[in-house]
């Protein structure tokens, strides 16, 4: 579709990544919050934790990921973030 081969976009997309958690760890720092709502989201990859099948059961780079996100209601700002499992350690 745009003529650039994935694995370009994957790597540009992992620098992306890795220079916004740079950034919000230099940046969000002692943020007076009012008030803090905190969610999930959750996604897949590669195919549903439901859809994984025995020969896959043990794969834990594919099925259900969720992004946890702390957000101060007032602002918008994101104060903090997790991708993972579900497990009370991402929560």
């Amino acid at each position: 579709m745009t003529g650039i081969r994935a694995a370009s976009i994957c790597k540009l997309l992992v620098i992306a990544g890795e220079r916004c958690e740079d950034m919000m760890l230099k940046n969000i720092q002692n943020v007076t919050a009012k008030d803090v709502a905190a969610d999930e989201c959750w996604g897949f990859i590669g195919r549903k934790e439901r859809n994984k099948g025995p020969e896959m059961a043990h794969n834990d780079e594919l099925g259900d990921c969720y992004t946890w996100i702390a957000l101060e209601t007032n602002s918008k700002l994101v104060l903090s973030y997790s991708v993972g499992r579900r497990t009370l350690t991402h929560a």
